[in-house]
């Protein structure tokens, strides 16, 4: 069940779906690269700045993230709301 799932913490977005697409596996291994080349050609102080950027930028996709479902689980129960009603007044208009 989906509110078990979230009550244990075992619901988590951001890491749904992800295994299948390339997409996502591509991006991640021109992230590898891109890291090791900037390791190779800066200075360790510079690097020490990307990987605050790259830190920083992990918390902000996160947020979206949690955001977003928030947004569409919300969006999600009130939709669910809207059918019920609707039903409720057919069988009540029926009755």
């Amino acid at each position: 069940m989906v509110l078990d799932a979230i009550y244990r913490g075992a619901l988590l977005p951001c890491e749904n779906n992800l295994e299948g697409n390339s997409r996502h596996k591509q991006a991640g291994k021109e992230i590898e690269q891109l890291l090791k080349d900037l390791r190779n050609n800066l200075s360790e102080e510079d690097m020490e700045l990307v990987d605050q950027m790259l830190e920083q930028t992990l918390i902000v996709c996160d947020t979206e993230c949690s955001d977003a479902f928030q947004y569409g689980f919300s969006a999600g129960l009130l939709l669910m709301q809207e059918v019920q009603e609707i039903l409720r007044k057919r069988v009540d208009t029926a009755a």
